[in-house]
């Protein structure tokens, strides 16, 4: 069947919902040329925000156990409606579930697939990555149950306060994983603007910064080397693009969480833009590249080592007690300037715990230095940051983190099954070395230590004061240059 007669069909089946229940949003409906069906937002002016519990004002809400019971029913009643029409949601999920200040609920945002007596399932992979059904991502044939699945996952998100497996930037353009989005989600654009525009600074960037060169691209956008052109210092640019719903909350939580936790470990906000379907957040421009850029070209010394671990720690002990967890902790997250100094970047995957969720349980990160109870799916504190930091200090001393060669999957099963990873050669590295990375890496996370522990071990104390490591990153920048020479020649 093309497209064009799918849509026909799926337009047809909404002459039902003139006779919808409360719990299913009507209004006048249109035909989309890719077989969407689009709600006109003007005609239901009462449905002001939707159950997103991952944006609320408040921060990180869950839903009580009352309410829990009210919205279920609410959304399975609507959900019975369209299967009785034999029609699958295919996008339940807390954005699209509308709640309206009478105290009604309803769903929305419909990527519906209409079924027949010839065809009871449809086999399309459609809908949002977190909340879908195990058959839809497989693509195998699915009915209305594949919602039923969805919605459990909404459940869980009102329960956690946010999704199992949402956002996993990291991991090759996966989308598993959550990212603790830090606004509120207003249904009408005209409000979701204003949002973004109390998180960013109004103005025009492009007559104050001049662009220069690029210095990265990733999942996220680019980075780019500029100059503020009313004081002449060098800056960078992180450009991300807010093509989708995941890149809005990755943009909003790093530029909140750089901008309200400032620390000389820290890589400095400066300020935030909209661009038209970019977010531009400027912020100091660290010289010496990152810290893979640096293990790529040369090798480190132990009392280097011991610098970098210091450094970070004095990082993640400032953000652990203001109750922020990185989670993406890596040598490609960590940035180094010509002047030796050493501090932690990439903050879209932060998570803001409180006295009242003093846990998270999503499985975010870069696989290989994934925790074990992340990896697992359990409850995990700040600690999961110490892991991953033990992860770094195996990759300065090996030249890469264990398992990175292997796909994702793979390193979760080796993660699981080896234990902690323990040093190629333990005994061409000193006792105090190997004992950092033990405390380091310690599979229970109650016996893991601490930021604030580990500030105090030997290993870190005896370290390199972070002017040395000048040297170390000027002879990086030599190699690379001569790569790009030699590369050009």
């Amino acid at each position: 069947m093309d497209e064009g007669r799918a849509a026909d069909l799926v337009y047809l089946s909404f002459k039902a919902f003139n006779t919808a229940p409360n719990n299913v949003l009507t209004g006048k409906l249109r035909k989309s040329g890719t077989g969407q069906v689009d709600k006109e937002p003007g005609k239901n002016p009462s449905c002001s925000f939707t159950l997103d519990l991952k944006r609320e004002a408040s921060g990180f809400g869950t839903v009580s156990q009352t309410k829990l019971f009210w919205l279920s029913t609410q959304c399975l009643q609507g959900l019975d409606f369209l299967r009785s029409n034999h029609v699958i949601h295919r996008d339940v999920k807390s954005r699209n579930i509308l709640l309206r200040t009478d105290g009604s609920v309803k769903l929305g945002q419909y990527i519906l697939g209409q079924l027949s007596p010839e065809q009871s399932r449809q086999s399309s992979v459609t809908g949002t990555s977190g909340w879908m059904a195990p058959e839809v991502v497989k693509g195998q044939p699915c009915g209305p149950k594949a919602d039923i699945w969805s919605f459990g996952i909404v459940g869980i998100e009102m329960v956690e306060g946010e999704v199992p497996y949402w956002i996993e930037t990291p991991v090759s353009g996966s989308t598993a994983g959550a990212a603790p989005p830090l606004a509120p989600s207003l249904v009408e654009e005209e409000a979701e603007e204003e949002q973004n525009r109390s998180v960013v600074s109004l103005g025009e960037p492009m007559s104050k910064y001049t662009l220069l060169e690029e210095l990265g691209r990733g999942g996220f956008g680019a980075v780019y080397k500029a100059l503020d052109t009313s004081t002449g210092q060098e800056v960078a640019i992180k450009k991300m693009m807010l093509q989708e719903e995941m890149s809005e909350e990755l943009a909003a939580n790093e530029i909140l969480v750089m901008r309200d936790n400032r620390n000389p470990n820290i890589v400095t906000y400066l300020d935030s833009y909209l661009v038209n379907e970019e977010v531009w957040l400027a912020m100091e421009f660290m010289d010496g590249g990152t810290l893979s850029d640096v293990l790529r070209a040369v090798y480190l010394e132990e009392g280097q080592i011991g610098a970098v671990c210091r450094e970070c720690l004095q990082g993640l002990h400032f953000l652990h007690s203001r109750q922020v967890i990185h989670r993406d902790v890596k040598s490609a997250n960590v940035l180094v300037g010509m002047d030796g100094s050493v501090k932690l970047a990439d903050f879209g995957l932060c998570a803001q715990l409180s006295p009242e969720r003093s846990k998270r349980s999503s499985s975010v990160g870069t696989p290989s230095w994934m925790a074990p109870e992340v990896v697992r799916g359990e409850a995990y504190g700040p600690k999961v940051d110490i892991w991953s930091l033990g992860i770094m200090g195996l990759e300065m001393v090996e030249g890469e983190a264990p398992y990175q060669r292997e796909p994702r999957l793979r390193v979760f099963e080796l993660i699981e099954r080896n234990g902690p990873p323990r040093l190629q050669s333990p005994r061409h590295h000193s006792a105090l070395l190997r004992d950092f990375l033990r405390c380091c890496l310690q599979a229970d996370e109650d016996r893991r230590w601490s930021a604030r522990e580990l500030l105090q071990h030997p290993f870190v104390t005896s370290g390199e004061p972070a002017s040395s490591l000048a040297a170390l990153i000027i002879s990086a920048k030599r190699v690379q240059e001569d790569w790009r020479r030699e590369a050009c020649a």
